[in-house]
């Protein structure tokens, strides 16, 4: 999680799940002993973003999980690195939040790496789709149909993409 989503953080439900997630990227940099995401992107990727998911691997993780849909929309499109590349500097330069629309793209790509490392490590993407808790839950951004376009993305034919919860629409 490189840049703050204090701008995403429009519900109390976001707000508890954004503080989880900075508490575990924390314990994650502390645990990789790393005090700051670097610059530029590409040492993020390989520094935090790759090395966990070979650490978690080899420490018998079976699977990824993701839990966007409590945090923003399924909906991942293709970025091109140049671009999540320039978003990424310019956070880490400015240090401060972006909206969450100008976060958007990197998170996009972000996820798109994550999923295409997990197929090569052979770690299967679980995903939480469908129907959640809490009082704010969004069920439109839970809507798996947009993950429709990573099924078919070749960039992702190794990745394997178990959808948790799946039923659309939502019985509730």
């Amino acid at each position: 999680m490189p840049l703050e989503n204090d701008p995403a953080e429009t519900t109390p439900d976001r707000r508890v799940f954004y503080g989880d997630i900075r508490n575990r990227f924390g314990r994650l940099l502390g645990d990789l002993q790393i005090k700051a995401p670097p610059p530029p992107l590409e040492a993020y990727l390989r520094e935090i973003v790759d090395a966990t998911l070979a650490q978690k691997k080899a420490a018998g993780a079976v699977a990824a999980k993701f839990e966007a849909a409590y945090l923003r929309s399924l909906d991942f499109a293709v970025v091109p690195a140049a671009k999540a590349a320039r978003i990424y500097a310019a956070h880490i330069a400015g240090g401060k939040s972006a909206s969450a629309a100008d976060n958007k793209p990197l998170q996009d790509f972000l996820y798109r790496h994550l999923a295409r490392e997990a197929g090569r490590l052979a770690l299967p993407v679980h995903i939480h789709v469908g129907s959640g808790i809490g009082g704010y839950f969004d069920q439109r951004g839970a809507n798996p149909l947009p993950h429709e376009s990573l099924f078919g993305d070749p960039a992702l034919a190794a990745t394997k993409f178990v959808m948790l919860h799946a039923p659309w629409p939502s019985p509730c």
